[in-house]
């Protein structure tokens, strides 16, 4: 039995960091290829570390770190 979109998600790190138990990866595999919206989050999942380096790759303007800074502020 294929588990649910919920339990594939549970699962989901060990899937991509390949810690996952053979049988459970199979299942999952077959999970991806029948459930468009899992296999769209598991892209998006492996993405997420790549956007997160490219994101902080690139320093932030003076300006827009100081506005940043006192929105921050006015919050607390």
């Amino acid at each position: 039995m294929r588990g649910t979109c919920l339990e594939t998600i549970d699962l989901l790190d060990r899937y991509v960091d390949g810690t996952l138990p053979a049988d459970q990866r199979a299942l999952l595999d077959s999970h991806f290829e029948d459930c468009p919206p899992c296999g769209a989050f598991l892209d998006s999942y492996r993405a997420t570390p790549k956007l997160a380096r490219d994101a902080t790759e690139f320093e932030m303007p003076d300006e827009v770190r100081q506005r940043l800074r006192r929105v921050l502020e006015e919050k607390k």
